[in-house]
């Protein structure tokens, strides 16, 4: 999508601005517009993005260069994402759009019969720990509290799992739920493995 200069008319005279970066936010589970409020600001700058009619968050008059978007919600995790605004003689100066998608938390309101796998970590701190079901895919996280959420997306038939937890280069693979049974999903299905000690 090709983005037109914005401008605005004050006192007979046309007030141009440039179009530096425009952001496009999706949900990671639905991959549509994501749900709740969405703060969209440059980290360090202090800069917020303007949201225009069409779901896009834009920032204007950036000088060239390097800047990290920080994207903050109640519903999902916090994104931060380098992006390079180019000059404005640049050519991919044309189409600035940057997409970002965001991944759930745990209380994320998913809709009734969805696939989840839920579970609590403790010992230590659970911030940026990355949790995962091996050979399947979205990888997600543990809040600050050690909550986590795995959702499947496709279609499944009722399988044995395995989870892997990950942070600062230490896996665990957990494969049993703390009552000691495989764990297993099923499509349509909660299931909460239980509190697992990590590392």
């Amino acid at each position: 999508m090709t983005f037109k200069t914005p401008h605005i008319t004050y006192h007979d005279k046309v007030i141009s601005t440039n179009l530096s970066l425009a952001v496009w936010v999706t949900d990671n589970y639905t991959e549509k517009k994501p749900i709740g409020g969405i703060k969209v600001k440059i980290k360090d700058e202090q800069i917020k993005a303007i949201k225009n009619p069409s779901g896009y968050y834009c920032f204007n008059d950036l000088d060239p260069g390097s800047y990290i978007v920080n994207i903050d919600s109640d519903y999902y995790f916090q994104e931060e994402v380098k992006v390079e605004v180019p000059s404005i003689s640049d050519s991919n100066r044309k189409n600035p759009v940057v997409e970002i998608s965001m991944k759930p938390r745990p209380s994320y309101p998913f809709p009734k019969n969805s696939t989840l796998v839920r579970g609590l970590i403790s010992n230590g701190d659970t911030v940026a720990t990355k949790v995962k079901i091996v050979d399947e895919i979205p990888e997600t996280q543990a809040d600050d509290r050690g909550e986590f959420v795995l959702y499947i997306k496709e279609a499944v038939k009722e399988k044995n799992i395995n989870i892997q937890i990950t942070k600062n280069q230490i896996s665990k693979m957990v494969s049993t739920t703390t009552e000691g049974k495989p764990i297993s999903i099923e499509e349509g299905k909660e299931i909460f493995v239980g509190v697992i000690s990590f590392p």
